[in-house]
């Protein structure tokens, strides 16, 4: 069986599993950014308390054994038959940020843009869905690239981490908005999404605003593939 890991970014809730993973499975394929290995500390307990989130295991590549495929992209890059990680994701709009206080140096003279930031994404019949892993690029950053990579597809839908708990009132709001004007019908925000951020997009869509917990999942009808505008199959480096 082969299995297919997509490292979204260096997120520490979800390292342990990841690592566990990895060694089940040691055939399976790893894809992520380039800047994955990079240190990365956070301040977000306060500034007097600095937390190194990167793990020795990320950093000294400890996941390239033999056999094993391990792609590090930028670019889009189909991962299995018709599911697609985003590559590095344009920061475009001007209200999201990487949603905390992270750093790539532990005397935090260095911000760390999060660059590394992705997630999935597949074709429906009713359009695409992207699963997100923590949102550092921004909720509608993310969706505007997948849509721009696919010749301005609509999303269907969007599931995962989105990163406000920590976010003011007007990104929430505007978070909505864009949403909205996108028109996608399935909104599920996770984990990291924070408390109030969920009750405004459920209070904002309705029916079309769902919750998760371990286990929880969805049927989409898949289409042929995806249309992506520069199509790419990442051979391992």
């Amino acid at each position: 069986m082969r299995t297919i890991t997509e490292v979204p970014d260096e997120e520490t809730r979800h390292r342990a599993r990841l690592h566990e993973m990895r060694a089940e499975s040691r055939q399976g394929a790893v894809w992520l950014h380039p800047r994955a290995f990079e240190p990365e500390f956070s301040t977000s307990r306060g500034r007097d308390s600095v937390r190194r989130i990167s793990t020795d295991h990320m950093e000294l590549e400890r996941f390239r054994v033999p056999g094993r495929r391990v792609v590090a992209t930028a670019t889009a890059s189909e991962v299995v038959p018709g599911v697609w990680t985003t590559g590095e994701i344009p920061r475009i709009t001007d209200y999201e940020d990487v949603g905390g206080a992270f750093f790539l140096d532990g005397a935090t003279r260095y911000p760390d843009p999060l660059v590394d930031d992705q997630a999935v994404f597949f074709d429906t019949e009713d359009g695409l869905v992207v699963v997100l892993g923590c949102a550092h690029a921004g909720v509608v950053n993310t969706l505007l690239h997948v849509s721009r990579t696919c010749r301005s597809r609509r999303v269907h839908a969007v599931l995962g981490g989105m990163h406000l708990g920590n976010a003011s009132e007007m990104r929430v709001r505007r978070t909505i908005d864009a949403l909205r004007e996108m028109r996608v019908a399935l909104v599920v925000p996770l984990h990291c999404s924070g408390f109030v951020a969920r009750c405004a997009f459920s209070t904002a869509f309705g029916a079309g605003c769902e919750y998760a917990a371990c286990g929880s999942g969805w049927r989409f009808a898949s289409v042929p593939g995806i249309r992506a505008n520069r199509p790419v199959r990442s051979t391992a480096p």
